[in-house]
C-alpha cells in the first residue's frame, strides 16, 4: 500500500527543518569569532631613572649633636672646709689639686683657761685618685664617687698649766721650799701625739664640678705620744670641703 503525500512525510519534514535551523545559526557563529591579533610590536624603551638624592642614615644611628652647658669640666683647683682625724690632722683644711693628686693641710687651735689650756693640731696628707664613676642621682645617693688611696702625718699637742702649792721642805721640781707658809709655783704639762699612716677611701658630691664633697677614709696609723710608740691601729677619718 502506497504512502499519502497530502501532507507530507514526517521524516522530510523534519528533514527540511533541521536544514533551515543550521542556514540561520552557521551565519551567527561566524559572526561571533574574534577578529584576527594585531601583529606584535616591542614596547618603546623607558625613561633612564631619575639620579636618586645621597642616602643618609636613619635619625636612630646619628650622633646627637652635643648639648650646650653640659660639658664636662676639667676638674676643681682649690677646695676648702673642715677635716676630723686624728691620724693626719683636725681642724680647718685646704686642699689643692693637680688633676687625680691633691695635697691637703689642716690646722686648729685654741685656748681657754686665760692662756692655761692649749690644744693645737696640724696635719697633712696626700691623695691620689684611682677612679672616677659618673652616674646619675639617686635619692641621697650622689652622682660622682671616687676611689682613692692617701697617706699623711698629724701632730697633735696639749699644753696644761697649773699652778702648785707645796710645805716647807718639799720641793717644785728641783727647787726646794723654805718658806714656813708654803710654796706655789706654776707647772706646765705637755702632752704631744705625732702619727702617721696610710689607707684608702671614698669622695663622694662635686669631684670635678664646683661644690661641695665629703672624704670619708680608713687610715692604718702608728701613734707616738711623747717620743714613745702608743698604738698601731686602723682608724676613720672625714672632711668636708667646698671645691672650685
Amino acid at each position: 500500500m502506497t504512502p499519502k503525500m497530502g501532507h507530507g512525510h514526517p521524516i522530510a519534514a523534519h528533514a527540511t527543518l533541521a536544514g533551515l535551523l543550521l542556514a540561520l545559526l552557521a551565519p551567527a557563529a561566524w559572526a561571533q569569532e574574534p577578529p584576527p591579533a594585531a601583529p606584535w610590536t616591542a614596547p618603546p624603551p623607558a625613561d633612564p631613572p631619575a639620579a636618586l638624592p645621597p642616602t643618609q642614615p636613619p635619625p636612630q644611628y646619628q650622633r646627637p649633636a652635643p648639648e650646650l652647658g653640659l660639658e664636662r669640666p676639667s676638674g676643681n683647683v682649690n677646695g676648702l672646709g673642715a677635716t676630723l682625724s686624728f691620724s693626719t690632722g683636725a681642724g680647718f683644711a685646704y686642699r689643692r689639686q693637680w688633676g687625680a693628686t691633691s695635697l691637703q693641710l689642716s690646722a686648729f687651735g685654741y685656748v681657754t683657761d686665760r692662756g692655761n689650756s692649749t690644744l693645737v693640731s696640724v696635719g697633712a696628707l696626700i691623695a691620689q685618685r684611682l677612679h672616677v664613676w659618673h652616674g646619675a642621682s639617686r635619692g641621697l645617693l650622689p652622682a660622682i664617687s671616687a676611689l682613692r688611696v692617701l697617706g699623711g702625718v698629724g701632730y697633735f699637742l696639749k699644753r696644761d698649766v697649773s699652778v702648785v702649792s707645796v710645805p716647807l721642805g718639799s720641793s717644785i721640781g728641783d727647787a726646794p721650799c723654805y718658806s714656813t707658809a708654803g710654796c706655789s709655783a706654776s707647772v706646765t704639762t705637755n702632752s704631744g701625739w705625732f702619727n702617721g699612716g696610710a689607707g684608702i677611701g671614698f669622695e663622694f658630691g662635686a669631684i670635678d664640678r664646683p661644690g661641695i664633697s665629703m672624704t670619708l677614709d680608713a687610715v692604718l696609723t702608728a701613734a707616738f705620744k711623747d717620743g714613745a710608740f702608743s698604738f698601731f691601729l686602723p682608724l676613720p677619718q672625714l672632711a668636708v670641703l667646698y671645691n672650685w
